[in-house]
């Protein structure tokens, strides 16, 4: 990857004819997964739809030299001073990355969650530091689960 190369639109880009801000953003427990909400309130003086998108900036063992985008939601059509919240589910899956070796996906408990209109425009940070297991179960990309202590 080129560090200097400067793109003319974003990943996630978009137009509009308002303006959007959001919330305070918050997280849950669903089940396995982890739901990130926000609330998307239109501030403009038109209607208007937006995306929203999440994404996940892992810790430096992990390889990954920017966010990954881990969900997308497009609102409805909002009129002026309309809110709507806005729901990301993230399942293990998602808070996880490869480890070539050994060829496992390895589960990150500490990570920033990032909320905004495109990869260049993030208006929301948030923190999420999940209980650490015991034990920590991985998956090999052939399905078998290895359980590993953790000490």
């Amino acid at each position: 990857r080129n560090p200097d190369f400067v793109s003319v639109f974003p990943f996630g880009h978009g137009i509009t004819y308002t303006t959007f801000e959001y919330g305070v953003p918050t997280n849950a427990s669903c089940g396995d997964d982890i739901c990130v909400q926000v609330t998307v309130t239109n501030n403009g003086t038109v209607s208007g739809k937006t995306v929203s998108q999440l994404y996940l900036e892992f810790p430096p063992i992990a390889g990954h030299p920017a966010p990954l985008l881990k969900g997308f939601q497009k609102t409805h059509q909002l009129p002026p001073n309309a809110s709507t919240n806005v729901t990301f589910r993230l399942t293990p899956r998602d808070m996880s990355y490869f480890d070539p070796y050994p060829e496992i996906w390895r589960r990150v408990y500490d990570l920033n969650a990032l909320i905004g209109e495109s990869s260049k425009d993030i208006r929301q940070s948030l923190v999420l530091s999940l209980p650490h297991p015991k034990t920590e179960c991985t998956m090999r990309d052939n399905g078998t689960v290895i359980m590993v202590v953790v000490v």
